[in-house]
């Protein structure tokens, strides 16, 4: 009777107990949590394995959805815990077979540093596409209880045994030991930021306001994983301002993502200070979907293919088996360390088949040894780690380099999976990361600090993208380099060029930026010139399974992902823009452009049900060819040919533009498209616009869909409609004028309450006028940004009006001063000291604009009335001398939902009109409003902020908001 067995067990698992997160529906897999210990010590390490069994059920016993197999998991990690290690990350994606794969097992390595008895690891499941705005249900869970004084485990257990849910565990964490770690982390006073966090990089600050002398170190989590530990060493010069340092600016830290933590997946990106456990100010953050393929997505595939890791070729046997295959691929002996002599590190012991790695060493001093490698483990006295699975199968993984500390001393060794798992064991010393008969075009160059600091030509690898910057003279202090599209700012010369950039004929030079003591240099370096035509060596392409399927179709466009139904692209000659729709019942299809303009591999965005979107303005004109694949392939996807200036047309299936339409699609009319009332926004207006004789879906130019829209923005719409897959040509276009600058009332003094996007570098209660060109980030000319665009207008109704802004401390405000920045950060906090704001409001404005939002951590607002009531302080205090003035609110530009929500919710209170930007980075890649798509600044913090587009978008609304 073993599936009647499996069965009830199964169900008692889905309705054991009510008062945890609903069960989902009827789920053929069974997940469990299970740890190494029942009782630990503070401090002390515990491994949890997570298992997904695929139960063996007939559909007569149990009904499920189909695809039920596949799944998407989180952990939801308790207060105080530090996850240290094991390869379970956020939203890891799984797909069980009978046949093939029944179970699955991951891990969690971690110690805590503190407890609270009655919290626990709590284990959620969703399908197998899942994203963070998914639902997910509880499958699993660990309770977490105290071990009371003087009680045995087994008089504990006895004592909650009632209270349990008997499918879950309970672990018991013995209180008595000290939290060395805690402790060392209230001794110093931190501040810091994270100030920016997406997929290439982090970055941000930090200070010891006990020593401000000395550079501070910081711990960096993905997915709640300690991934590195980097030195805080960047110049800040607008810190050092802030806290009175004079003599010491080197607070800020940078960190350069590597791709292995790229998989198609959103990261979650948490800085603390070093070997603490609070995070600081704006962490932790969460990315958008970051494209790549260090950790290959598992999709539910076609029937007729089977998704299986390359190197794991077991099948079910009678009972369930392990992920570890019956004959474990070693290839380096167990390694016994030994004391006495100098330490030293060994070659590791890897398991080919699971990724297990045991760091070993010989000599040393016999005390506490701690191992430390990026992309592995951070710093953790546990020699038994776990590689992900990406980094497992990758052909292109780069060596890893591993650090050894003991007694403050520390050592290396650098260590490649490729060359351990392809038969060839590392060498006793420390191995090079260049393959067997490497094509190194420059020799290496020997550092020299005398003369003035010059950059060399870079050492480069032909074969393995192996890049070393190379310098001579300077003073002798600390390197910085920088080159886009291949690193951020880092102090580490040694840095590789991704697969693309290895291979392409048409990649473009790099610029190489050196920085040493406030001096910035350049050098322009190209690859093409240094390799001279010599082709690298083929590596695998992919991290696809043996005898992958992959198609490249012929120029006709046949061959797309079976999950593709059309493809179709739009010309707006205007701003030489381009929009790409595709229509895909399944999957995240992403798109190449190849042409006088280049886009790599990059994700469409979802419109509406199975409509895909992605659009790029600022295009040159010329032959461009499109490629499509979804994101789970590794291949070159379809391809089709177009040229530009034309008005667009379907890409596929393949039409002909003179004799009609192929292959069975017939695109259907264009809408007629009409405007309800006045085109003209004004007083925070909207204007109807319809499409009328489309019997499909409507999309409109600015990424709406619907056959009636409200905007509330000046511009020129179209819109086009899709039958069964079939695209239109696009509609007459309409246009939406502004409220003329000449209507409106006139203001005296005009205040912009707001923080870098209103000026970044100035002191906050800076004056707009020619005198004072600082500028709002990212517009590329003072004239460009919101608040000198806004000052025009009222300007021109009263040439005497003054305009002033109050926002960033950056570059000469003090951090103690009123800035919008200092509210931000406080709002979610007690103490806010709102008499630092006297002066400006003593200044009387007439009317205030209040541009705050996105500075403020979202997430802590969990008291909506608490923190409204903040904000109408703020604005109280600033009209409290100034009895008449008018308020202008705003919503974020980035996503803040609980700010936005706070701001609707005065503006109904208090009837101030609303200028809504919530729009704007949703679709920040369909509407060029931000400097990210094409890069501007080439500096990923810079570039999420609104260009000069988005600025003339923002003014325009908060222009429209403007009583008149």
């Amino acid at each position: 009777m073993p599936q009647a067995s499996a069965l009830e067990n199964y169900q008692a698992s889905l309705w054991a107990d009510g008062s945890r997160l609903v069960k989902a529906s009827p789920d053929p897999i069974r997940f469990l949590i299970q740890s190494d210990k029942r009782q630990v010590v503070l401090n002390e390490e515990v491994n949890l394995t997570i298992t997904a069994q695929l139960l063996n059920i007939t559909p007569n016993q149990l009904f499920y959805v189909p695809g039920s197999n596949a799944y998407t998991l989180k952990m939801i990690l308790p207060p105080g815990f530090e996850q240290t290690g094991g390869d379970f990350t956020d939203y890891v994606v799984g797909n069980l077979s009978y046949a093939t794969q029944p179970v699955l097992t991951y891990h969690i390595k971690g110690y805590f540093r503190s407890v609270t008895a009655g919290t626990s690891f709590r284990l959620l499941r969703s399908h197998g596409q899942a994203n963070d705005q998914s639902l997910f249900a509880e499958k699993s869970a660990v309770t977490l209880e105290t071990l009371a004084p003087g009680k045995t485990l087994s008089q504990q257990q006895k004592a909650t045994a009632a209270s349990s849910n008997p499918t879950d565990l309970t672990l018991y964490v013995v209180t008595s030991a000290t939290d060395m770690g805690a402790a060392r982390a209230a001794a110093a006073a931190y501040q810091g930021f994270l100030d920016y966090a997406a997929c290439d990089a982090v970055s941000g600050w930090i200070v010891n306001t006990s020593d401000l002398s000395k550079s501070q170190e910081v711990d960096i989590y993905i997915n709640g994983v300690k991934a590195a530990t980097v030195m805080a060493d960047q110049h800040r010069r607008d810190v050092a301002a802030a806290f009175g340092a004079n003599d010491f600016n080197e607070y800020g830290y940078v960190w350069v993502i590597p791709d292995y933590y790229k998989s198609n997946t959103v990261l979650s990106i948490s800085v603390r200070p070093a070997d603490s456990s609070t995070d600081l100010s704006m962490s932790p953050q969460r990315t958008d979907v970051c494209p790549g393929t260090g950790k290959p997505p598992v999709t539910t595939p076609p029937a007729t293919t089977t998704t299986v890791p390359p190197s794991t070729s077991t099948t079910a046997p009678s009972t369930p088996p392990t992920t570890t295959p019956p004959a474990p691929v070693t290839v380096t002996p167990p390694v016994t360390t030994t004391t006495g002599g100098a330490l030293t590190m060994l070659a590791p012991t890897y398991n080919c088949t699971s990724g297990a790695i045991t760091f070993n060493t010989s000599g040393g001093d016999g005390t506490t040894i701690r191992y430390r490698a990026t992309g592995i483990t951070g710093w953790t006295t546990d020699p038994n780690q776990y590689l992900d699975q990406g980094s497992r199968v990758n052909a292109d993984t780069p060596p890893f380099t591993i650090y050894v500390e003991q007694s403050g001393k520390t050592i290396t060794y650098t260590w490649s999976r490729q060359a351990t798992c392809d038969g060839t064991a590392p060498a006793p010393t420390p191995p090079t990361t260049t393959p067997p008969a490497p094509v190194t075009v420059t020799p290496p160059v020997t550092t020299t600090t005398s003369g003035a600091l010059t950059m060399l030509a870079p050492t480069y690898n032909c074969t393995s993208g192996a890049i070393t910057f190379n310098t001579s003279g300077g003073d002798g202090t600390t390197i910085r380099y920088r080159a886009t599209g291949i690193t951020g700012w880092t102090t580490d010369p040694n840095q590789y060029l991704d697969q693309g950039s290895r291979v392409n004929a048409d990649t473009p030079p790099f610029t190489i930026y050196v920085e040493q003591s406030g001096k910035t240099i350049t050098y322009t370096w190209s690859r093409q010139a240094t390799c001279d035509g010599t082709p690298p060596v083929p590596t695998p392409p992919t991290t696809t399974p043996p005898a992958p399927v992959t198609v490249t179709p012929p120029a006709t466009g046949n061959g797309c992902a079976a999950s593709i139904s059309t493809i179709s692209y739009l010309w707006d000659g205007g701003n030489n823009s381009i929009s790409i729709q595709i229509n895909a019942s399944a999957g995240t299809p992403q798109i190449r452009l190849s042409g006088p303009t280049t886009v790599d591999w990059t994700n469409t965005n979802k419109i509406q049900n199975d409509i895909r979107f992605w659009a790029l303005s600022n295009m040159n004109t010329g032959t461009y060819t499109l490629s499509v694949r979804q994101s789970g392939d590794q291949g070159n996807g379809c391809s089709f040919s177009f040229s530009v200036p034309s008005t667009g047309k379907q890409l596929y299936p393949v039409t002909d533009e003179g004799s009609g339409p192929v292959s069975g699609c017939t695109p259907p009319p264009a809408p007629t498209v009409s405007a309800e009332g006045e085109t003209q926004v004004c007083n925070n207006s909207t204007v109807t616009l319809t499409a009328a004789g489309c019997t499909g879906t409507v999309l409109w130019s600015g990424g709406q869909s619907g056959s009636s829209i409200s905007v509330n923005a000046a511009g020129t719409y179209t819109a086009t409609c899709t039958v069964n897959g079939c695209v239109s040509a696009p509609s007459s276009q309409l246009t939406v004028t502004a409220c003329p600058v000449s209507s409106g009332k006139k203001y005296e003094r005009v205040l912009y309450v707001g923080n870098s996007i209103t000026l970044h570098g100035g002191s906050p209660f800076f004056i707009v006028n020619d005198k004072n060109p600082k500028r709002g980030m990212a517009a590329t000319s003072p004239d460009k940004d919101y608040v000198h665009l806004m000052s025009a207008k009222h300007q021109s109704l009263n040439p005497s009006v003054e305009n002033r802004t109050l926002a960033s401390w950056n570059m000469g405000g003090q951090l103690d001063e009123a800035t919008g920045p200092y509210w931000e950060g406080q709002s979610t906090k007690n103490g806010i000291d709102l008499s630092r704001f006297d002066p400006v409001a003593a200044w009387k404005p007439d009317i205030i604009y209040i541009r705050l939002g996105e500075n403020v951590t979202d997430w802590e607002i969990n008291n909506p009335a608490q923190y409204q009531n903040r904000l109408k302080d703020l604005i109280d205090k600033l009209i409290s001398q100034s009895p008449g003035a008018k308020v202008v609110l705003s919503t974020a530009v980035w996503d803040k939902p609980n700010y936005d929500a706070a701001i609707r919710a005065i503006g109904a209170e208090r009837n101030y009109p609303i200028a809504d930007f919530s729009n704007m980075w949703p679709n920040r890649l369909i509407n060029g409003y931000y400097a990210l798509n094409p890069s501007i600044y080439g500096d990923a913090g810079t570039d999420n902020h609104p260009d000069d587009d988005g600025m003339a978008h923002m003014a325009d609304g908060l222009w429209n908001a403007t009583p008149k």
